[in-house]
């Protein structure tokens, strides 16, 4: 949920499906470092299996964070956090909902986060909107626009349109929705029992299967900035 990669906000729409996918963009995955990795990436990188993405993983929430936190740092990504003052944790948050969820750090994975936290997630329009007004977002959302164009939030979107579909079929058979703004108290519970009692089924790896991998070079924002 990071805003339509920017594409909402230089069009001043107040698009929801953005916030997520800029994050892969920050976290691209460089796969020429994943050799000693445990987990298993196909040709297009575009299949990463951790714990946290297993439906059953006994991993507390806190744990499934710190390992997609270590991951990040393997493959050599910043790992973006709130500072010690902010009241709304939003990179806490959004962390979670890729650890409740599943879902790896691909462009098309953030793409399928987004619509996990749109139908599956008491999400805030505020935090969103407040997200959007982040420096380095905005660097990446013009740097997105100048090396893929206005129109490729809605090409990735439709191209991946049976990804999607599946991730809200998923989210209308969720019990209750996940609190986006996370309470501490969910910190130190199990994956499994939290996607018990709230209903969450992650997407299998045939199921997460994109119909292309996108390719982005990062170091384009740092040109453009």
């Amino acid at each position: 949920m990071h805003n339509l990669l920017g594409y909402s906000a230089l069009l001043n729409l107040d698009s929801l499906c953005s916030h997520s996918i800029k994050i892969a963009f920050i976290e691209l995955v460089n796969l020429d470092q994943q050799e000693d990795l445990k987990l298993i990436v196909d040709d297009q990188g575009a299949n990463m299996y951790l714990k946290y993405q297993n439906q059953n993983s006994h991993q507390t929430l806190r744990e499934a964070i710190e390992e997609y936190h270590e991951y990040l740092t393997h493959i050599g990504r910043q790992i973006l956090t709130d500072s010690p003052e902010d009241t709304d944790p939003i990179w806490l948050y959004h962390d979670a909902t890729h650890a409740i969820f599943g879902q790896d750090t691909t462009i098309e994975g953030e793409a399928a986060l987004d619509f996990w936290v749109f139908f599956g997630t008491t999400f805030s329009w505020k935090l969103l909107k407040k997200y959007q007004q982040l420096p380095e977002i905005k660097d990446l959302s013009r740097a997105l626009v100048s090396e893929l164009g206005l129109t490729f939030i809605p090409k990735l979107y439709w191209r991946n349109k049976g990804v999607i579909w599946t991730v809200i079929r998923h989210t209308r058979r969720m019990t209750k929705k996940w609190p986006f703004e996370l309470p501490s108290t969910l910190l130190d519970r199990r994956l499994d029992d939290l996607r018990e009692e709230y209903g969450i089924t992650v997407l299998t790896s045939e199921q997460k299967v994109p119909s292309r991998l996108t390719e982005f070079d990062y170091s384009i924002v740092s040109e453009i900035s």
